[in-house]
């Protein structure tokens, strides 16, 4: 997942698509899914996704001067468990 993320945030469009934290369409406002988006400082995206046999699970990037990381978290057991966990590695990546 981190590997086709980081090819995907090469392409502009597709960054700047993922990076939104809300759109619209057909007159209808919609907030994003990816929480990461408006709680980890510097989120630039990614993705999120849920099922039952997957878990919670969340391909998340953040850039931080001019370093950028991608993580992936995934079967967590909630919403807030994958934000967590990407948070805590996206620290331990930008401490490193």
């Amino acid at each position: 997942m981190v590997v086709i993320a980081t090819i995907l945030m090469a392409n502009p469009t597709f960054r700047a698509t993922v990076a939104r934290t809300d759109a619209r369409m057909n007159g209808q406002h919609f907030n994003a899914t990816n929480k990461l988006l408006t709680s980890y400082e510097g989120a630039t995206g990614v993705k999120t996704g849920h099922t039952t046999d997957a878990g919670y699970c969340l391909v998340g990037s953040a850039t931080r001067g001019d370093r950028s990381v991608i993580v992936a978290v995934l079967g967590a057991p909630s919403d807030q468990a994958r934000i967590d966990g990407a948070s805590a590695l996206l620290d331990w990546a930008f401490a490193q």
